[in-house]
């Protein structure tokens, strides 16, 4: 759906006469194959048996797939492909996306500190908490893991990347210190789990 809604717009734009950089077609696609490619193959059916494989699907889902889905730049495409209404007329899809976007809960979630929080934090809370032998042990929750990477990764890389103008923007410096805050802790937290002498979910 994501995937043909995009190509929708993206062709629309075509036949309007309107640009669109085939970069972010591109790369919203991939991003979609990512996703679909890891959590459909054998990736996602042993992520629950093999603590290897579990990690390629993490690392895609809260990585790879993200920045691939941010750089297609998704509203600002939407955006464009529906003109904005003009004054006394209803309000159509330009007017509602400007207008989540602008919504103060919006801002809130976008916040860094809360982003950055997310996506270094969930590797600690998931991994050393009951929370991950529960996701192994319940397919639901093991499908609410997944969507919870993609978009606590989305929302990160959302404001590093910037190709969809975020409800709360960084500066240049701001971006790049939200990136190195973040390294040293996945850092750490990759030589805990080697190191460590007990097993992650040994008991299920």
């Amino acid at each position: 759906a994501g995937v043909g809604l995009y190509w929708f717009g993206y062709l629309r734009l075509r036949r309007r006469g309107d640009a669109w950089p085939l970069g972010r077609v591109i790369a919203w696609t991939l991003g979609w194959l990512v996703v679909v490619g890891v959590t459909s193959s054998g990736i996602g059916r042993y992520s629950t048996a093999q603590f290897s494989t579990h990690m390629i699907l993490h690392m895609s889902l809260n990585m790879l797939g993200p920045i691939l889905l941010v750089m297609g730049g998704p509203i600002t495409l939407a955006l464009r492909v529906a003109p904005a209404h003009k004054p006394g007329q209803p309000a159509g899809l330009h007017e509602w996306i400007s207008a989540v976007m602008g919504w103060p809960f919006l801002r809130h979630l976008y916040n860094p500190l809360f982003v950055w929080i997310e996506f270094v934090g969930s590797y600690w809370l998931l991994y050393f908490t009951n929370i991950f032998n529960l996701a192994l042990r319940y397919h639901w929750a093991h499908q609410l893991l997944d969507l919870q990477f993609v978009f606590i990764g989305y929302l990160f890389y959302g404001l590093v990347i910037v190709v969809d103008k975020p409800p709360r923007s960084l500066p240049h410096i701001g971006k790049l210190g939200l990136v190195f805050a973040a390294m040293p802790f996945h850092a750490f937290f990759g030589v805990i789990v080697m190191t460590q002498s007990t097993i992650i979910a040994k008991e299920l």
